[in-house]
């Protein structure tokens, strides 16, 4: 019977960088739009929901309300510190860093808190999906 290989947490921290945990945080908002316009969210008022690659570094969810004549832009801004995201209409902004997790997974930290990916673009992206007001 082997001995089981001891946790390489470097290579593991390495693949944990900003910019790969940018790049797999848009692939999954990409997935969140193609899913919301599947289910045709919000369709009743004409609703529509558009990703938007503004930037390497920068990438935005646009939804457009057509009864109302409103557009509203929740942003995910890449820099050194972090990434930033950031809901035009109501000023909401939050920071993400990612860290390896004690269990070696890669998750992002928002306000002390470690987030799986998806929890990340359901606190960026729920409002905008399913909310019409913005309180």
């Amino acid at each position: 019977m082997s001995e089981p290989q001891p946790f390489d947490w470097v290579t593991a921290r390495a693949g944990c960088s900003l910019s790969a945990t940018f790049s797999e945080l848009r692939l999954g908002v990409e997935a969140d739009v193609a899913m919301v316009k599947s289910l045709r969210i919000r369709d009743e008022n004409a609703t529509i929901f558009n990703f938007k690659n503004v930037h390497p570094t920068r990438f935005a969810v646009q939804r457009i309300d057509q009864g109302a004549v409103t557009t509203v832009d929740v942003s995910f801004t890449l820099d050194s510190h972090g990434i930033f995201v950031r809901d035009e209409a109501s000023g909401t902004e939050f920071q993400a860093v990612p860290r390896l997790g004690r269990d070696g997974k890669c998750r992002l930290v928002v306000k002390a808190e470690e987030l799986e990916l998806w929890q990340v673009r359901q606190k960026a992206l729920e409002h905008l999906f399913f909310y019409t007001s913005r309180l």
